[in-house]
């Protein structure tokens, strides 16, 4: 008597007719020892196969942030310039657009990159600030305010000034900046 969804008479292939036999009990047992694993073991290979594939897998943040040197940062504008080019270049590379922090943009894998970019290649005490603002471009246009060279030239014009001042002389705190 054969069990209950056994078809002798179906095609499987690698069998033969005569090899054909059918099984005698339906339980839940698999063919094939498998070694007993719990679902601990299960998550800790899944978190082993994570963790290697992450390894083996650097975002474009890592590779954009790991792409600047040591002594490039932005600490005082002297160096803006080539900063400036620097950015430039990493833009097009990592984010395929050179002009990328130069307008808004809306993309939202560029705006996890961007940031990176910025917070990675500027002085640890302008990091504080440019965290705080929402997206690339506005950092950008921060630090371009605030070392661009028209900026710059009134900054020194105004430390002249300061430097020339006669403590002496009593003077309005107001009257020194004008």
């Amino acid at each position: 008597m054969n069990p209950a969804g056994w078809i002798p008479s179906q095609n499987i292939p690698g069998l033969t007719p005569t090899d054909a036999v059918p099984p005698t009990t339906f339980n839940n047992t698999p063919a094939i020892a498998k070694p007993a694993t719990t679902n601990q073991d299960r998550l800790n290979q899944v978190l082993e196969d994570s963790r290697f594939q992450m390894s083996r897998r650097r975002g474009p943040q890592e590779y954009s942030v790991n792409y600047f040197c040591c002594g490039e940062d932005l600490s005082d504008g002297t160096n803006f310039r080539k900063w400036l080019e620097r950015i430039k270049e990493l833009a097009s590379q990592f984010i395929y657009d050179s002009d990328f922090f130069i307008k808004p943009s809306t993309n939202v894998h560029h705006e996890r990159i961007g940031p990176a970019i910025l917070l990675h290649s500027v002085d640890a005490s302008l990091k504080d600030k440019l965290s705080a603002l929402p997206t690339c471009f506005a950092g950008y246009t921060n630090l371009l305010n605030q070392f661009s060279s028209v900026c710059r030239s009134a900054q020194v014009t105004t430390f002249l000034k300061l430097l020339r001042v006669d403590p002496n002389v009593e003077r309005k705190t107001v009257s020194v900046g004008n």
